[in-house]
């Protein structure tokens, strides 16, 4: 083995013994007329290759909160103040600013909007844990998609896992790359619930590499429980059958995408 790939969470090891029975097997699958080229045997993948990853994505914590999270103490206001907060921020999308402008001249409340942001902060602190170890009874069908968002201007990537069945959000992760490890963490919250995978379990995604990447790990983090395979939608068109077959799932979680970027951007600045 010959390390030929050094990728941000893995390296990619690679086989170039000739005489190995791993490539002999396949050499007798390639085409006659691809070995009388030059460089034909190079549209196939013929040797062995083993991906070394650099971190264990299975051993960090899913639950853990910012070191600068708040509490539920007041000092000043009360926690009906808080809730109308949350609602003109939440519900009603209004920015921070507005906000306090909305509790001056309505509720006659003198708040900053610094406070409105700790208070929103503190409220999705709270509500994560319990959003995030909720079993939602997930069927065997789920919905995977990566899209990117900005944050204060920098460009960063959300990931989604959906039960197709229930229509829930069962798996996602914010991440600064796209590459594997954050696939990893997501699957791990989608499948925290489950002692292992239903019977006839699909895993839907789009064509990236990322998911087959993580789908092997789990193989080989848990074994026969968690083996799947990923049935990658392709394209944006039904030029084959597993496209036709099931561009409706991928179409369920492109329309998530586009809700949650048509809402988050009414609430990303203050």
């Amino acid at each position: 083995m010959v390390p030929i790939k050094d990728r941000k969470h893995f390296v990619v090891h690679k086989c170039v013994n000739k005489k190995c029975s791993y490539y002999l097997h396949n050499l007798k699958k390639v085409d006659p007329k691809d070995l009388k080229e030059p460089n034909g045997k190079n549209k196939y993948k013929l040797h062995y290759i083993y991906r070394e990853f650099l971190i264990d994505f299975f051993s960090m914590d899913l639950n853990s909160l910012p070191k600068n999270a708040s509490s539920l103490k007041f000092n000043k206001h009360n926690q009906h103040v808080m809730s109308l907060c949350l609602t003109c921020r939440v519900n009603l999308g209004l920015s921070l600013r507005k906000t306090c402008q909305a509790l001056k001249d309505i509720h006659g409340i003198s708040i900053s909007h610094q406070q409105v942001a700790n208070y929103c902060k503190t409220a999705s602190l709270c509500i994560k844990p319990f959003v995030d170890n909720y079993d939602h009874k997930t069927g065997n069908t789920f919905t995977a998609d990566e899209t990117y968002i900005k944050i204060r201007g920098a460009k960063t990537y959300i990931w989604f896992i959906m039960d197709a069945v229930r229509r829930s959000i069962i798996g996602y992760q914010v991440s600064d790359n796209r590459g594997v490890g954050p696939c990893i963490l997501a699957m791990r919250m989608a499948f925290r619930n489950l002692k292992e995978l239903p019977k006839n379990f699909k895993f839907i995604a789009d064509g990236y590499s990322a998911y087959p990447l993580a789908e092997q790990q789990f193989f080989h983090e848990f074994g026969e429980k968690f083996k799947f395979e990923i049935t990658q939608v392709i394209g944006l068109s039904n030029d084959d059958a597993v496209s036709k077959q099931f561009r409706p799932y991928k179409q369920m979680i492109e329309r998530l995408n586009r809700t949650y970027k048509a809402s988050y951007r009414k609430a990303a600045c203050p």
